[in-house]
Order: C-alpha cells, then structure tokens, then sequence
C-alpha cells in the first residue's frame, strides 16, 4: 500500500485508545491524526473500565491499549476486547514502555495483533502500521485458506473448514498453524484421535507450537489423563511466560501425578517472577505444605525440614503457617528443628494463640512438667490440635493421670467431635 492509500483507509477507521496518562492521550492523538485517522473517530479512555463502556457502544477497527492500565493490564484488556467483539475482528495493538519477555510472549500468547514499543514516533508508528496491514491485506495462500477455514470453523460448517485447513498444507513448509486448525475441527466434531493425531502433526513440524501445546494439554485434562496433561503443561512453562492459571495448575498437577521434587523448582521460579498474584502464591504454599507432609510420610526428614523453611519464608512469618510447620516437625520428633521455627514468629506476634500454642507443644514433646500441662488444658478451647497432643502425654505418663478427668470435660465442653476419637 502507497501512503496515500494507506492514509486514505486510516480515514475510514473508528480507534479506541486505552491508557491511564493523560499526556500520553494527547501524544498519541496527535501523531494518528497527522498519520490520517479522523479526529472525530478517535475515543480515548482512562482505564479498562471506561474502555468497556466505549467498546460496548461502538463499532471500533483497532484498539490501542497501554500495558499499564488501571484495573487491569492490557494484554487482558486486549483479550477481554476480542471474546467481546462479535461477528468482526478488531485489531488490537499494545503499547508498552518494556520490551520484557514475559510481556512480548503474553501478547503473542493471547493473539494480540502488534506489539509497539514506547516511546515512540510519527515514523515508527507508521511502519509498524502500515507493514501490518499490508500483511493483513494482502495475505499470502496460506493465510487466505487459513482464515476460511476459521470462518467455516466458527460456522460450524466442518467440511468446508477440514479443505480449507487441508489446503493450507500445500501452501506452507511449516505447516504446524494447518494441523493445529485441523485438530481443532476433530475435536469440534468430538472425533477425538483424529484431533490428537492433528495435534501431534503439527509438533513434529513445531515442537513447541504454542496453541497446540496448549490444545494438547487440554485434550489430556478432559481424558483424565493427568500424567501427559502435566508433561505437556511443563514444556509450556519452560518455554513461555508462567501466566497465574498454568502456575497454579503445573502446582495442583504436580501433586497429583506425585511429582512433588519438582514443587522447589516452582518455588524458585515464583521468586524470579515479574509479576506474582495471591492466587499463585497460595497454590504454592499448599505445594509447600503438602510436600512436607508426604516427606513425613515418607521419613524424608531432611527434604521436609527444607520444605518448610520454604513454606514459612512464603508465609512472610505467618504465625498460622509457623504453627502448622512446628507440628509438622514434632510429628517427626524433630524437637531441635522445632524450636528453630519458633524462633521465626516475629516480634509483634510473641503474644498470639499461635506463639503460646506453639510454645507449648514443644514443651509436651520434651520433658513436661505440671506447669506445662495446666498451661496446655488452658489452651484447649482456643486450640483444637493442642487436644491431640495433651491427650497423647497424658495416657503416656503415670504422673500425669489426675489430669485426665479435667482434660475429658474442657474436651467435652469446647470439642465434642472429639470424644469418640479420645475414647472419653
């Protein structure tokens, strides 16, 4: 396209401009309206909200949306816009100031059309521009059958997609993108070992073809087959940005394909994040706690003593993620390692039911004395776990058998779900 053309189509465009900085509005408006873009169809928002409203109410040809918004960020602003769109595609461009990885692999990820990096010119804005639709409109064979198979695919009319995307092959080497789109269309047609053989056609041309790994893991995730589900979901995630969902979900699978020696690895990883959400870091403390408890089961103390170290450095100190620790470790005996986490609660928190609780524990599995056991029978209604082990010490040791009836009737009062346990 000449630039007379392309300024010409610039002219016809409705633009939704998203990003929270006035100044950068003012910048951006200016550099489109001498690139062509009609003033009046130019809308700007402050933050996604806004970029909603205005996105409901119109019909808008490209979207450009700071990745630094309010409320949001705008790859998922982006994304949010085209599952809302309907019937078209609008072209969506982000605008950031970081060339970061993670934010480049999220954008190609979620199928945002341009990535622009800030700042940026009336130059440089206009290449990027006017080279992206150029593609776009003068597409190659490969993508003209690509695009009717996707029109077909999304009419539901599977024949005529299945020749499209069958025709794609014979205009591309790499021809991973026409596989993929047609295990898509098997699977639309729930002809499920055609869509896995599509699947793996198109990774023995690409083995690390982004949409169909992430196909692939989704195929093994409905058949149950949560082994392949978490090898697959593993290359992702060594080869793209950890998003919140995969890393919550490479954590939950990890557990249950008893892969807990690789829940470190995670943990190492969550620290090297850019950007970390309490969904990520509560799926990893669970990670952390239920891998401690399987080395326990396992008599792999020196793995749990690390593990905890982990969970409660995670915890930020918790003083309920202390406590649930030192328990851990008594159960293993580990009195020594015990006292260490004790040591943990911070200043403010000497004085927590957590603290005394804790504290106290410790006391029942060294020596205890009398002072140690009434202390414990005061807890009882503030502590539901200290019943287990003052029940234990109390049938363990002759001297402690006065306390018995005392300890059955705060049982009893504060935790009756607990008689038969204790066989009161």
């Amino acid at each position: 396209m000449t630039e007379n053309e392309i300024r010409s189509y610039f002219q016809t465009m409705k633009v939704l401009l998203v990003d929270n900085l006035k100044p950068s509005h003012e910048k951006m408006i200016n550099i489109l309206t001498t690139l062509g873009f009609a003033p009046e169809n130019i809308n700007s928002a402050i933050d996604s909200i806004d970029g909603e409203v205005y996105f409901k109410r119109n019909h808008f040809d490209i979207v450009f949306c700071s990745y630094d918004i309010n409320n949001t960020d705008g790859i998922e602003f982006l994304k949010k816009i085209q599952d809302n769109a309907k019937n078209y595609k609008p072209t969506t461009i982000l605008l950031s100031s970081t060339p970061s990885q993670y934010v480049v692999s999220r954008a190609v990820e979620f199928d945002i059309d341009l990535f622009i990096l800030k700042p940026f010119t009336y130059h440089s804005l206009y290449i990027s521009l006017n080279d992206f639709f150029n593609q776009k409109y003068n597409p190659s064979h490969f993508q003209i059958q690509i695009e009717t198979g996707l029109q077909h695919l999304q009419e539901k009319n599977y024949f005529e997609a299945l020749r499209d995307f069958d025709k794609a092959l014979d205009y591309s080497t790499d021809s991973s993108l026409a596989h993929y789109y047609l295990g898509q269309t098997a699977e639309a047609q729930s002809m499920e070992i055609k869509a896995l053989n599509q699947y793996m056609s198109s990774l023995k041309l690409n083995p690390l073809h982004f949409k169909t790994l992430n196909s692939l893991y989704q195929y093994y995730v409905n058949k149950n087959d949560y082994s392949e589900a978490y090898n697959t979901l593993r290359l992702i995630t060594k080869y793209y940005p950890m998003s919140s969902p995969r890393f919550c979900d490479i954590l939950r699978l990890s557990i249950v394909t008893s892969n807990i020696n690789h829940i470190p690895s995670y943990y190492n990883l969550f620290g090297e994040l850019e950007t970390k959400t309490k969904e990520m870091r509560k799926h990893l403390s669970a990670g952390l706690y239920v891998s401690a408890k399987t080395y326990l089961q396992r008599q792999q103390h020196q793995q749990m003593t690390k593990t905890i170290d982990q969970f409660v450095k995670l915890s930020d100190r918790n003083p309920k993620f202390i406590k649930a620790s030192i328990e851990l470790l008594l159960k293993a005996d580990l009195v020594k390692e015990a006292q260490n986490q004790l040591k943990k609660f911070k200043d403010g928190d000497g004085e927590s039911i957590e603290y005394e609780s804790s504290h106290t524990l410790i006391r029942l599995c060294m020596e205890p004395t009398e002072r140690d056991i009434e202390k414990a029978l005061k807890l009882i209604p503030l502590d539901e776990s200290i019943c287990h082990w003052l029940n234990k010490v109390i049938h363990s040791h002759s001297g402690f058998k006065k306390y018995e009836e005392v300890f059955n009737q705060r049982v009893s009062r504060s935790h009756p779900q607990l008689e038969k346990q204790f066989f009161l």
